[in-house]
């Protein structure tokens, strides 16, 4: 593991005692220098977070193997089977988490694929924390994958009435 998060952390807490200090002591610093301490806090510990978030993400993914997977999605009254990319079944994976309506576009000949809120999906999906693991990365781009327009939510209300 990196030793940057640590080193973050210790300079937002050595920020962060200097400040106590000149703050208990009025007189001991000038305007500008409290100014600039208690500037640099919040960045220190930002990036000491961002830092620390990196390094927990990377040690999520060091053991994952991408691999297409096959799933069953159940959604809408019709069943279909899918053989999906590893990229996509994380896509696919994000999308059940927020529990958005998304549609699925795959390559031709496959017809786009609406997947409301309650759909089924079953399948060897990648772990919720891999997937968020990949976004933190940056590594999940979710090509194949958009939020449903009102247009096809309205035709897939029509079809289930």
């Amino acid at each position: 593991m990196s030793a940057l998060p640590s080193l973050y952390t210790l300079l937002a807490l050595l920020f962060t005692a200097v400040l106590l200090l000149v703050l208990w002591r009025p007189g001991l610093a000038r305007p500008v220098t409290v100014w600039a301490l208690a500037a640099g806090l919040p960045v220190l510990a930002a990036v000491a977070a961002a830092l620390t978030g990196q390094a927990r993400a990377d040690r999520v993914t060091a053991g994952y193997l991408p691999v297409p997977v096959t799933v069953t999605v159940n959604a809408l009254g019709r069943t279909r089977t899918l053989q999906l990319t590893a990229q996509d079944a994380a896509c696919l994976t994000r999308a059940r988490m927020n529990g958005t309506d998304q549609t699925l576009v795959l390559p031709a000949p496959e017809a786009p694929l609406r997947l409301p809120k309650g759909a089924e999906i079953t399948g060897a999906l990648p772990a919720d924390r891999v997937v968020q693991a990949l976004t933190v990365q940056g590594r999940l781009l979710c090509r194949n994958l958009r939020v449903a327009t009102e247009r096809e939510k309205e035709d897939a209300a029509a079809l289930t009435d």
